[in-house]
């Protein structure tokens, strides 16, 4: 009877043991995933490295942000390198407000423009207001030259602040993936959206007018053919026109559209794909571009003026502190100039 008590007992204590070693094992797999958040892979469905990092970032700081009520820091590479949009039904990816997009990600409107970065409230810049260029063969040697007149003049250019905020409970911060994708594609969307209509709206303010008879022997049948008409409007002026902007889900259109003389396809069979470039211009989609417009640039003329990355806060709300609530705020500055109003020429497809 004794040597069956001790069996029982030592096949208890196994059982027992067991059971602890698993309740240990899932301790560790529960830390684990706090620790170190499974974001998705940036190549599989749009995570990026920007969002790792603020992952990484509050989940390091969650001790600092428990203890101290708030954390701050930046998202280097922007909050919104990688996004979505709703456009055409189906999302596909934009670029962000800082630098480009991942491989294969339709062009955004920011970064074709070069960067610069100053760390006061605003930037001087000296631009071009007035060129006569008065430039003709002299009848013989010795005779005068026609003389040329240039106005420059220098200003200073705000940098504007771009932000917003939103309240959550203190679980988000325990489920990072999610947290972490209503960032990627709700506010950082809003944040790139709000920023993409700044700068443009500075690019087509007081841009040359689209004149259709720009290229002498040549009208244009179409949204495209006028895009190109647009083009060498801006070269005879004497700029380089490297970027046509328009509204993203007009590639779809533009997909469709045939030559106004053969009759055939512009870009080719629509089911291999949508334009990418129009006359050696790069093709770049704002959504604050209205539909029936288009803007083309000499991306080399117009500079956005940085204050620093994108900054990130996160904080306890004071008064609400019983009810586990923390306000997160995303913000960036900035300001964009043109070189002169002339290297922008607005016009509409039709």
């Amino acid at each position: 009877m004794t040597n069956e008590i001790l069996d029982a007992v030592s096949d208890l204590r196994t059982v027992y043991e067991n059971h602890v070693e698993k309740i240990n094992l899932r301790i560790d797999e529960m830390q684990a995933k706090i620790s170190k958040p499974a974001l998705s892979d940036k190549s599989s469905d749009g995570g990026s490295d920007p969002m790792r990092a603020i992952s990484k970032a509050i989940v390091d700081g969650r001790a600092e942000l428990k203890k101290y009520g708030a954390l701050s820091f930046d998202a280097e590479g922007s909050v919104s390198k990688s996004v979505y949009s709703t456009n055409n039904a189906a999302p596909f990816p934009v670029a962000g407000i800082l630098e480009g997009a991942r491989a294969g990600a339709p062009f955004r409107l920011r970064q074709m423009l070069p960067a610069i970065r100053v760390e006061s409230g605003s930037a001087w810049v000296i631009k071009e207001t007035g060129v006569t260029a008065n430039v003709a063969q002299r009848t013989s040697e010795g005779t005068a030259s026609n003389e040329s007149t240039i106005t420059i003049a220098g200003g200073a250019v705000p940098l504007v602040s771009f932000s917003t905020y939103c309240t959550l409970s203190e679980e988000a911060l325990e489920d990072i993936d999610k947290l972490m994708k209503y960032l990627e594609r709700t506010l950082a969307f809003s944040l790139a959206g709000q920023i993409d209509s700044y700068l443009l709206t500075t690019i087509r303010t007081n841009g040359t007018v689209y004149n259709a008879n720009a290229i002498t022997g040549f009208q244009p049948g179409n949204a495209v053919e006028r895009i190109v008409v647009g083009a060498g409007q801006l070269q005879t002026a004497g700029y380089t026109p490297s970027v046509a902007i328009h509204n993203p889900a007009f590639n779809r259109a533009m997909g469709m559209m045939k030559a106004s003389g053969s009759g055939e396809y512009m870009f080719g069979s629509p089911t291999l794909g949508m334009a990418e470039a129009v006359a050696d211009m790069t093709l770049v989609g704002s959504n604050s571009q209205a539909m029936a417009n288009f803007t083309v640039i000499d991306a080399g003329k117009c500079v956005v003026y940085e204050r620093g990355v994108a900054s990130i806060q996160l904080g306890r709300i004071n008064d609400d502190f019983t009810k586990h609530l923390y306000r997160l705020r995303v913000s960036e500055r900035l300001a964009c100039s043109k070189v002169a109003d002339g290297v922008a020429v607005n016009g509409a497809h039709s």
